[in-house]
């Protein structure tokens, strides 16, 4: 290179990669789930569970949510949008005219344990004119923001109540939904397209879920051989659960979910989250299933 020339380089303009992902989180104490989904179709590009071995303290969560994600190789740099439903037992119904948004840790108190520094959010449920308070998980959220930026939550209650409502599509029966995780469930009862009841058990056997789903028939007077007992998520047909509530419960059905955004990735019907799935094609069709 001679004295005094100079070096050029022609600059090249580097093009920004957008991020073209979206990820879905459901997480409890018991178990969490991870779904990667394509931001653009919605098709399902990878499907997680991960189920722990013990009950985990709700300021843990955070740490096993940020050790799911790195174990699952997910390239968070790719992620254009966070959904997160919250599934725990700190939730409450209230009528949408008796709602008051200042009132949220009040409505809780009665059936949680709440310590000082809580916050409630809640949920509209516009096809029951309520709204759903509940205790979000606060370091998970921290976690997700600080990772992600901005997000969209929700508890998985909401959903499951929607879904259900959209099911029963102006029955004049009294219905029973049940949605099974490995080690807990929701019941609700659906008269006439109104919330008579709903709760979460958690279980540890086939058995304890059974006494549960009794006990609500028998407290809620329910006629079984009039009604439809509906059952989702993990219970499939002549498991150990549906052999045994078969024996006890009338007219039990199991019904699938069958979407053809989730066919490409290998993991087992009873294992998919049937009210994630619906969510999901619910959010990029804008049509019911």
């Amino acid at each position: 290179m001679g004295i005094g020339q100079l070096l050029t380089m022609q600059s090249q303009e580097i093009k920004k990669i957008e991020p073209s992902n979206s990820l879905k989180i459901k997480i409890s104490p018991y178990n969490l789930t991870l779904v990667v989904v394509k931001h653009l179709s919605g098709k399902v590009l990878n499907y997680f569970n991960y189920d722990f071995e013990k009950s985990i303290p709700e300021e843990d969560l955070s740490i096993k949510l940020k050790s799911a994600i790195e174990e699952s190789n997910i390239d968070s740099s790719n992620i254009l949008s966070v959904k997160l439903y919250v599934n725990n037992k700190l939730s409450c119904i209230i009528p949408e005219n008796l709602f008051d948004e200042k009132l949220g840790l009040e409505y809780l108190k009665y059936n949680s344990k709440l310590l000082k520094n809580d916050t409630s959010s809640h949920d509209t449920i516009e096809e029951i004119e309520a709204v759903n308070v509940y205790l979000p998980y606060i370091n998970v959220n921290n976690f997700i923001l600080d990772k992600y930026g901005a997000f969209d939550y929700y508890h998985y209650s909401t959903i499951f109540i929607k879904k259900i409502l959209k099911i029963n599509n102006r029955s004049k029966k009294t219905n029973l939904y049940l949605n099974f995780d490995r080690n807990s469930f929701q019941i609700s009862i659906i008269k006439t397209q109104k919330l008579i009841y709903f709760n979460t058990f958690k279980f540890t056997s086939p058995n304890d879920a059974l006494y549960f789903i009794l006990y609500v028939i028998k407290q809620n007077k329910i006629n079984t051989n009039k009604s439809e007992i509906l059952c989702f998520g993990n219970i499939i047909e002549n498991d150990e659960k549906h052999k045994l509530f078969s024996q006890f419960i009338n007219n039990i059905k199991i019904k699938r979910f069958e979407k053809e955004n989730i066919e490409d990735v290998e993991i087992k019907k009873e294992d998919v989250d049937f009210l994630i799935i619906w969510d999901l094609y619910l959010e990029y069709t804008g049509v019911e299933k």
